[in-house]
């Protein structure tokens, strides 16, 4: 953030962070529990305690995939610290860009495994229960997976636009000024013209993102099991 600047936060009131864990711990349970572990005595106990246990960490993780986007888009009207002629090298945001594409490729390829996990398990519920459960999860968390992956990526770029062209517009309001005494130029101000000119086409080069090869894969990997996802979910509605 810039100085003075007051960071934004996800979820303010804890008594809703609370609700979105009770409510992912409880449903998540119940509805997996539902759908019958191929498992009898001491080994079906301890599937019930993973399930519990899974589900809770889940119901987390839900919550910091929410903040993170909250966060984010409340980003857009705070002032943050970038670099004004480069904005795109600015380091801050290429660790916030590593975290959230961090963050949201381990999301995804944990759901890919649980969504794995309900698809090719041994269920002795009701067949048509089980389906459905197969159904809604996916329904829920492949749009949040993918929110939270592609949202943050559009909002650092809109900020680096803004700051490029808040920079620029800078430079081109100093151009026009010396620019409209032109009879009246000194070879000082020739020489600042070219100079703010020189500045303007270096400045409007820069990158408008930031891309390095690991946040390519970070991204790329969800994206790609997401889509995964939305075929094996359209597949078994078919099915």
């Amino acid at each position: 953030m810039a100085e003075g600047a007051t960071p934004p936060h996800g979820i303010k009131r804890r008594e809703i962070r609370y609700l979105v864990v009770l409510a992912i711990w409880i449903s998540g349970t119940v509805s997996l529990i539902g759908m019958g572990f191929d498992a009898h005595g001491p080994m079906l106990a301890h599937m019930w305690v993973t399930c519990t246990i899974i589900c809770f960490m889940a119901g987390l993780t839900t919550v910091h995939t929410l903040e993170i986007i909250l966060a984010m888009h409340r980003l857009r009207s705070t002032s943050i610290k970038t670099f004004h002629y480069a904005p795109a090298r600015t380091p801050e945001l290429r660790q916030l860009i590593s975290y959230f594409t961090f963050f949201t490729c381990s999301l995804s390829v944990g759901y890919a495994f649980a969504f794995i996990g309900t698809l090719y398990g041994h269920w002795t519920g009701n067949q048509i229960y089980v389906e459905a459960i197969r159904l809604f999860w996916p329904a829920i968390y492949v749009p949040i997976c993918s929110v939270a992956l592609v949202y943050p990526h559009l909002i650092i770029h809109k900020l680096i636009r803004q700051v490029k062209e808040r920079t620029l517009q800078s430079c081109e309001a100093e151009i026009d000024g010396l620019l409209e005494r032109y009879n009246n130029l000194n070879n000082d101000d020739v020489q600042r013209v070219n100079t703010l000119t020189q500045l303007f086409d270096r400045i409007a080069a820069t990158p408008n993102y930031i891309v390095d090869v690991g946040i390519i894969a970070r991204t790329s990997l969800p994206l790609l099991l997401n889509v995964g996802m939305v075929a094996a979910k359209v597949y078994l509605r078919q099915a």
